[in-house]
């Protein structure tokens, strides 16, 4: 069951970059494999202070690596860096969470090893989309053997980031934000809420709730309150119309990544990611599935979808 590493991609943009000693992909791939592995075992790696896996294999950080002025490691610039994330399709990312959800539930249960195919029909996948997804970042499993649970989990909290603890704020104390401050299972993944910001001055200066240590700021105090607690992370919950105001105001103070449950598309630089949750919108999806389902002849449904007679490939004329 071992994964060979399937950088095609990676080596490809790497053997391009200025600085990178090695132009043959065959080289590349080696000592792109042997400095993961010497990684692994001395840190921290120079000149970054961070091991290779967490910068070349790990996609996260890039902005903060306290490097001289365009070399990150072994000759790759930064602006490398950034193109071997992109490299990586944005599923096989969230595929990763479903695979460290899935593995943290299964090493509760003392189970030390796990194949492909066990993992993958767990989540409805296939043996051969989990061998490609973990590719992407390296070699995993043994032959015969398969993953080692414990392993693969401590690696994918290395990839994802969520092996370290990251200080998070939150704009919106309304009802969705309200809601939010107490779940609980943020922290439990390496997200701490640090600070809440509300336009509300009836709530600036009171402690938020189930959060009796934390006071309701202003968003006059974004800025200082970022460089502050070193925050890199925000959770909108905002109405829509303020959506774009409050991201335009986090961008501007230093935040790297929004979740956005504002009900508006953002509009942001490349630097700063973005992931939304519309509810209104997955209800959506859930109601054309259930309406397919019953369409189908499901659960004695008598729905129907609209049928377009147009040929296969082409609109319908209006």
């Amino acid at each position: 069951m071992r994964t060979q590493g399937n950088y095609s991609e990676i080596v490809r943009i790497l053997s391009a970059s200025e600085g990178w000693p090695h132009s043959n992909p065959s080289a590349a791939l080696r000592a792109l494999r042997a400095s993961a592995v010497k990684s692994e075992r001395s840190s921290p790696s120079p000149p970054t202070g961070y091991p290779v896996s967490r910068t070349l294999l790990g996609f996260h950080d890039f902005h903060k690596l306290p490097v001289p002025p365009g070399i990150i490691w072994n000759g790759v610039t930064r602006r490398t860096l950034a193109k071997v994330a992109q490299s990586i399709p944005a599923p096989a990312v969230k595929r990763l969470s479903l695979y460290l959800r899935q593995l943290e539930s299964i090493l509760r249960t003392d189970q030390k090893t796990i194949s492909s195919k066990q993992l993958g029909a767990s989540l409805k996948l296939t043996d051969a989309q989990v061998r490609k997804d973990l590719a992407y970042f390296g070699q995993f499993g043994s032959p015969g053997v398969g993953y080692e649970v414990e392993d693969l989990v401590r690696r994918l909290r290395r990839i994802l980031g969520t092996d370290r603890v990251w200080n998070v704020l939150l704009v919106g104390l309304g009802n969705l934000g309200s809601a939010l401050t107490a779940y609980r299972g943020f922290e439990k993944k390496g997200f701490r809420l640090v600070a809440v910001f509300d336009a509300d001055p009836a709530k600036i200066g009171r402690p938020v709730p189930r959060m009796p240590d934390v006071a309701v700021r202003g968003l006059d105090d974004l800025q200082e309150t970022v460089r502050r607690f070193d925050i890199q992370l925000a959770i909108v919950a905002v109405p829509a119309e303020a959506g774009q105001w409050v991201a335009d105001r986090l961008q501007a103070a230093g935040i790297r990544g929004i979740l956005n449950f504002a009900p508006v598309t953002l509009t942001t630089t490349p630097d700063v990611a973005i992931s939304s949750v519309d509810l209104a919108v997955q209800l959506e999806q859930l109601s054309f599935r259930v309406g397919c389902s019953a369409s189908n002849g499901e659960n004695g449904g008598n729905h129907r979808l609209p049928v377009s007679h147009a040929r296969p490939g082409q609109n319908a004329k209006r």
